[in-house]
């Protein structure tokens, strides 16, 4: 979620005339994300294991001169996958070790807590919790909705 809040803010205005500006861009992430490896001593590899993105990718990411600007899927499991912010990685604001909540995991924490709810009244009003291919009433479908 916090993803798909900030992807219009991010590109909305991330062109291909953009030039010189995308260039800044791309060398700032490229500083930030050197700062990250040294801080934390990682190695390009285990910083592909933590965010899922190929070392050869990542490595790309890396370059000092001629980096490429990764998209924005790649930019949020950077963020989540190093622990930092979507905007500290993009724009370096905040400080890089600060504890962010992402929205998308408090949505899915309350989510998960409406579900359990829904469990413990069915199972105090004696309900079925499960019937046939049907979870408290619902298909699979339509929990995965």
């Amino acid at each position: 979620m916090l993803c798909m809040a900030h992807r219009y803010s991010i590109f909305g205005h991330l062109t291909p005339n953009m030039g010189n500006d995308k260039d800044i861009m791309i060398g700032q992430l490229h500083l930030r994300l050197r700062e990250l490896q040294s801080r934390n001593n990682w190695t390009v590899a285990d910083m592909a294991e933590r965010t899922g993105i190929p070392k050869r990718t990542l490595d790309k990411y890396l370059l000092r001169n001629g980096a490429s600007l990764p998209g924005f899927d790649a930019l949020c499991s950077m963020a989540t996958g190093l622990g930092v912010s979507l905007d500290w990685l993009v724009f370096g604001a905040g400080q890089p070790g600060e504890r962010t909540v992402l929205i998308a995991d408090k949505a899915a924490y309350l989510e998960a807590i409406r579900v359990l709810e829904a469990f413990l009244h069915h199972h105090a009003a004696g309900q079925q919790l499960i019937e046939g291919e049907l979870i408290l009433g619902l298909s699979l479908e339509a929990w995965a909705a």
